[in-house]
């Protein structure tokens, strides 16, 4: 749980990161003049939010992976392009969760927990039934 805090706090200092650099990026390019500047600008502007993005793609995936892994959830196949792809700037050939991994990971994970808790839930109410009537028969033979 506080893994996980730690991870959304991080996720959040990089996203107003990329917003930071994203605005800084902008005004510069507003106040510029030289087309060729402005493409400089731009480009470099892009790179910084991609790495930014990469990073945030890292971190979701290993918090992702970690969590299946714990509640034993097989991943989709790394190879498989429909749910991975590769980072490009910071950790090259390093494979993320894409968007439709990312949300078949998490359905998975959703799924898993639902079922294990009405496992659980399911024997909680036979127990308390059983308790309940152990209860009402030790009341009716100690009268």
């Amino acid at each position: 749980m506080f893994n996980s805090i730690r991870i959304s706090r991080e996720i959040k200092s990089l996203q107003s990161s990329a917003k930071k650099i994203r605005d800084e990026y902008r005004q510069k390019i507003k106040n510029e003049n030289d087309p060729n500047e402005i493409q400089r600008l731009a480009s470099t502007s892009f790179f910084e939010e991609s790495c930014v993005e990469e990073e945030i793609n890292v971190l979701i995936t290993q918090t992702l992976i970690d969590k299946a892994k714990l509640i034993f959830i097989p991943l989709p196949n790394i190879n498989d392009k429909k749910y991975w792809k590769k980072c490009e700037h910071i950790y090259p050939n390093r494979n993320v969760l894409n968007n439709a991994g990312i949300s078949e990971v998490r359905s998975l994970i959703r799924k898993e927990k639902i079922d294990r808790n009405k496992l659980f839930f399911s024997w909680t109410s036979y127990l308390i039934a059983l308790i309940g009537a152990l209860i009402g028969l030790f009341t009716i033979i100690l009268e």
